[in-house]
């Protein structure tokens, strides 16, 4: 729907990529989180529709800082809940996981294609997914 489907533009830029495994998944925190138990490190790509802040804007976010941010709302387990409850349960959980993430307009009604801004923003994070892939780490470019 519009600017949300930035995680979709973004693992299109990213096919071939070499030094990571590359999953494309739908759903929730609960969905999310078993898809990434067999990972030790996590780069998690997504919209994320904020109250504020500008379209277009990538952040870097830490599980527990998206979890303490104002404004968000979701159905079900957030992620950081999610990821608890999936390694209480098997045992096992990513050791580390990152965020980058887009913020975006509103998602009330469906469009076609996203703005300019989310798309910018799309090759920029496909980028900085690269970087991370090939150096092990999350590091971004002054």
């Amino acid at each position: 729907m519009g600017d949300d489907a930035f995680g979709i533009l973004v693992a299109r830029e990213l096919e071939g990529l070499r030094g990571a495994d590359l999953l494309t998944l739908e759903g929730g925190g609960l969905d999310v989180s078993i898809k990434l138990v067999p990972y030790s490190e996590v780069l998690l790509i997504d919209a994320l529709e904020t109250p504020n802040g500008k379209v277009g804007e990538v952040l870097r976010l830490s599980v527990e800082r998206l979890a303490g941010m104002p404004g968000l709302s979701g159905h079900g387990l957030g992620l950081a809940q999610a990821l608890e409850a999936v390694g209480l349960l098997t045992g096992g959980a990513p050791r580390e996981v990152e965020i980058l993430a887009c913020r975006i307009r509103p998602v009330d009604e469906y469009r076609e294609g996203v703005s300019p801004e989310v798309a910018r923003a799309a090759r920029r994070c496909a980028s900085l997914a690269r970087e991370w892939a090939a150096s092990g780490a999350f590091r971004e470019k002054p």
